[in-house]
């Protein structure tokens, strides 16, 4: 198995558009996440 690949950091609130790109693999966290 290969490592899971983790980036963090800090957000800053600047005015734009944003999107949300999830995977088919966990259906619940992905589910919740589509939902709000």
């Amino acid at each position: 198995m290969s490592q899971i690949k983790s980036t963090e950091g800090d957000f800053a609130s600047v005015s734009g558009r944003y999107a949300l790109v999830v995977g088919r693999f966990n259906s619940f966290v992905v589910e919740s996440l589509v939902e709000g």
